[in-house]
């Protein structure tokens, strides 16, 4: 074992904020509507790891965008207290089954 292993996570309050992408606003609506190459631009910009803010943090939360295979299997391979999974999730999860994006972290390992 090592010392990552048996150490405490951090708080989340206390670790430091996701860089925010770069981009202005009108761009960053353009790219995630861009399914094809949106997201290549997006991490090109901002980093493999990037905070996105569409709109007033009241009406739209900053999401965090992990666009590297390293990046994903560390968020997705965490326990379920470090994502959140909410009511989008389960109606995607109804219309389209099980997927890596649904599942809750214990099911898909």
């Amino acid at each position: 074992m090592t010392t990552r292993d048996t150490a405490a996570p951090p708080e989340v309050g206390s670790l430091p904020l996701v860089p925010r992408n770069p981009l202005p606003l009108w761009r960053l609506v353009q790219l995630v509507r861009r399914l094809d190459t949106g997201q290549e631009v997006i991490r090109d910009a901002g980093g493999p790891i990037t905070r996105i803010q569409l709109g007033p943090k009241t009406l739209m939360p900053p999401i965090v965008a992990v666009m590297s295979p390293a990046g994903m299997r560390d968020v997705l391979g965490r326990n379920d207290a470090s994502s959140d999974r909410c009511i989008i999730h389960e109606q995607v999860q109804e219309m389209a089954g099980d997927s890596l994006w649904v599942l809750p972290n214990e099911q898909w390992r």
